[in-house]
C-alpha cells in the first residue's frame, strides 16, 4: 500500500510541474563536479547568441572563405619574412658622388679618384639581389687623409692618399679604392712679372700671389694698391674683385723676384673649386701718370673765342 501511494505523489508533482510551473536548469559550479554548489538559470532569459561575433580563430559561424583568407594572409607575411631573412647578399656596386651630388663613377670598386682637400664626398652600396640582407661597412687606409663614416660619407683632410675599403658584413663581400687628394689651388710656374703666381684658401679666406720683380736699387717692402680680377674654372670671364692693397711678408731685394699677397674675399672652402682658378690684376685709374707727349698744355690750348673756325670759309 505505501509503494502505491509513493508512486501516486510522484506521478502528481511531475504533472503538477509540467502545467503549471516554469521550468529550470540546474547548473553545476565549481572546480569538481559533485561539490555541492548549483546555480539555477532561469531558462526563459535569452541566450548570447554568437552572431554577430567577429570571425576568426575559434569562431564556428565565420564564413569558410574569409577564414580561408586570413590564414593564407598569415601564412604570406611569414614567407615573405622568412625569406627575406634567408635572402643573402651576392654582390654589390659602389657609387662615388662629389660635393654637388653628381655621380663620378657608378661602379667605383677597384678604381683610383682625386678628390680636392676639404671637400665632402659620399660612396654609397647597392647590394644585390634587391632586398638581401645586409650590413655594409667602410674604412679608410690613412684616416688623416680621408676620413669616413657609417653611411659613406668622405672628409679629404689634407693632401695624400687614402685606400676606401667597403664590404659587407659576415660575407667574403669586398671592394676597394683610391681616393689621392689635392689641394685647393691653382698654382702658375715661372709667373711673369706682375702676373698671379698662385691662387689658394687659407681657412676660409681666398688669397692670390702676385709675383713681383724689384727694379729699384732700394728693398721692396710695400707695394700699392690693384685693383684684383678672378676667373674659376668655369667662369666665362674674369670678375672684378675690387681695388686691394698687396702685402710684402718679406722686403724684397734689388734685382730679386718675389711675393705680394692680395687677401680677396671669404668662402665657402667646401664647394669652391680652385683647380682651374686664374686671376689678373690691373693699375686703378687714379693712379695712371698721363704721358707729357700725348696730355695737352693747357696753357696753349687757343681760346674758342679768339680763334678762327676751320668750318667758316672767308669771302672772297
Amino acid at each position: 500500500m505505501k509503494h502505491i501511494l509513493r508512486s501516486f505523489l510522484c506521478a502528481l508533482l511531475v504533472t503538477a510541474l509540467t502545467l503549471g510551473c516554469t521550468p529550470a536548469l540546474a547548473k553545476k559550479e565549481g572546480k569538481g563536479a559533485g561539490n555541492g554548489k548549483v546555480k539555477v538559470v532561469d531558462s526563459a532569459k535569452p541566450v548570447k547568441s554568437n552572431k554577430d561575433a567577429k570571425p576568426g580563430k575559434g569562431n564556428r559561424d565565420a564564413k569558410p572563405g574569409q577564414e580561408k583568407k586570413e590564414k593564407q594572409d598569415k601564412k604570406d607575411k611569414k614567407d615573405k619574412k622568412d625569406k627575406k631573412e634567408k635572402l643573402q647578399a651576392e654582390s654589390f656596386t659602389v657609387t662615388l658622388l662629389d660635393t654637388r651630388g653628381a655621380a663620378l663613377s657608378t661602379n667605383a670598386g677597384s678604381g683610383s679618384f682625386t678628390g680636392i682637400g676639404g671637400h665632402r664626398y659620399s660612396a654609397r652600396a647597392a647590394v644585390l639581389p634587391e632586398g638581401a640582407k645586409a650590413k655594409v661597412k667602410w674604412r679608410s687606409g690613412n684616416p688623416s687623409v680621408v676620413s669616413v663614416n657609417a653611411n659613406g660619407v668622405l672628409f679629404c683632410k689634407k693632401p695624400g692618399t687614402a685606400t676606401i675599403t667597403v664590404w659587407i658584413n659576415g660575407t667574403a663581400l669586398s671592394q676597394s679604392f683610391t681616393l689621392t687628394v689635392a689641394a685647393n689651388q691653382s698654382v702658375i710656374e715661372n709667373a711673369p712679372n706682375g702676373t698671379a703666381s698662385r691662387v689658394y684658401l687659407k681657412g676660409n679666406h681666398l688669397y692670390v700671389d702676385m709675383a713681383v720683380t724689384n727694379d729699384t736699387a732700394q728693398p721692396l717692402a710695400q707695394y700699392p694698391a690693384r685693383e684684383v680680377f678672378l676667373k674659376l674654372d668655369g667662369d666665362g670671364e674674369y670678375k672684378s674683385m675690387g681695388i686691394l692693397t698687396g702685402m710684402v711678408k718679406q722686403p724684397i731685394q734689388p734685382g730679386q723676384t718675389g711675393t705680394v699677397t692680395f687677401k680677396v674675399m671669404k668662402v665657402d672652402k667646401r664647394v669652391i673649386d680652385l683647380s682651374g682658378a686664374q686671376a689678373g690684376f690691373q693699375i686703378p685709374e687714379a693712379e695712371t701718370t698721363p704721358d707729357p707727349e700725348t696730355t695737352p698744355d693747357p696753357e696753349s690750348t687757343p681760346d674758342p673765342e679768339t680763334a678762327p673756325n676751320p668750318a667758316v670759309t672767308p669771302a672772297s
